[in-house]
């Protein structure tokens, strides 16, 4: 990520996410959110601002003096969206690119065991982790 953030800026971020949900073989990770049924899913980001990686904007709406915040579970990229946003001017929107769901908790427990965790692009520790509303981290 050093060399991709060196040649590119922030568009570090989105290239190495689209390289590894197209290359890597991942894991399914399970999240519970405030006690519910457990969602699974091959990569999420918790944020609680609209943006990811600086400029990319991965979500509508910030939730920096909520009680609740995001979790956004990205399913797949959409092709054409993705292209034909390259192709215009002005900030990239991520979730206009991706297929993604929003979620919002209070608490977040990450059951599976032994995925390294990234807070604020650094590495943080590896799961199982519960993550409360003061946290910003994300599944790699």
């Amino acid at each position: 990520l050093r060399y991709l953030k060196s040649k590119f800026g922030a568009l570090a971020y989105p290239i190495s996410m689209v390289w590894v949900l197209l290359t890597k073989k991942q894991k399914k990770v399970a999240i519970q959110l405030d006690n519910k049924k457990d969602i699974e899913t091959k990569w999420a980001i918790f944020l609680n601002t609209k943006h990811y990686a600086g400029p990319y904007e991965l979500s509508k709406e910030t939730r920096l003096h909520n009680k609740e915040k995001i979790v956004v579970i990205i399913k797949g990229i959409n092709w054409k969206k993705g292209l034909l946003s390259l192709l215009k001017k002005g900030p990239i929107s991520l979730h206009n690119i991706l297929k993604t769901e929003l979620h919002t908790y209070r608490k977040a427990i990450i059951k599976t065991k032994n995925i390294p965790i990234q807070l604020d692009g650094e590495y943080y520790k590896t799961t199982p982790i519960i993550i409360t509303q003061d946290q910003s981290i994300k599944i790699v």
